[in-house]
């Protein structure tokens, strides 16, 4: 079955939220250091707190016309999903990229990133944070010309670079 890639809506939300879990514990968990990975686990372990706290934060976004979110789906089923929010005019914030564990290397992330780049006007900054280790990650950043201009915050202990790019 193929894969496409479309607008996200509050029915995908459920799915999303798997997603997300699944992304962060299989896929980060190799990234936050020791002293932290008990807390990030706890995070991202998946509950009906959780679950809520994520679907009523994400139903605000879809809803939001500063947002685009996108999702991968398989049918009925959503494989990953990106996002993005508009700043203001001239910059945009790319906000995250999730591919289920069980997709990673059918090229799914990239045609969500692909994705979330489209539409962006000339004379448009876009940037986004990405841990300083997710070589992955980082390696088809560069493909497309980000480069890392700074430091960002500290997720669950882990450092995070800033990547940016400017459309001409």
């Amino acid at each position: 079955m193929q894969v496409i890639v479309r607008e996200a809506t509050e029915n995908d939300l459920a799915s999303m939220y798997v997603v997300s879990i699944e992304a962060h514990r299989r896929a980060y968990d190799t990234l936050i250091p020791r002293d932290n990975l008990q807390r990030f686990i706890d995070c991202y372990t998946p509950s009906t707190k959780g679950r809520a706290r994520y679907s009523a934060k994400m139903a605000k976004r879809v809803n939001d016309e500063r947002w685009q979110l996108w999702v991968a789906a398989r049918g009925d089923s959503v494989v990953g999903y990106t996002l993005r929010e508009w700043k203001d005019k001239r910059n945009v914030q790319l906000r995250g990229l999730f591919v289920h564990p069980d997709y990673f290397s059918r090229g799914i992330g990239r045609r969500l990133f692909e994705t979330s780049l489209e539409s962006i006007g000339k004379k448009t900054k876009i940037t986004f944070t990405v841990l300083k280790h997710n070589e992955r990650a980082k390696k088809l950043y560069l493909q497309y010309g980000f480069k890392v201009v700074g430091s960002g915050e500290d997720f669950f202990g882990a450092p995070q670079d800033i990547m940016e790019k400017w459309i001409h």
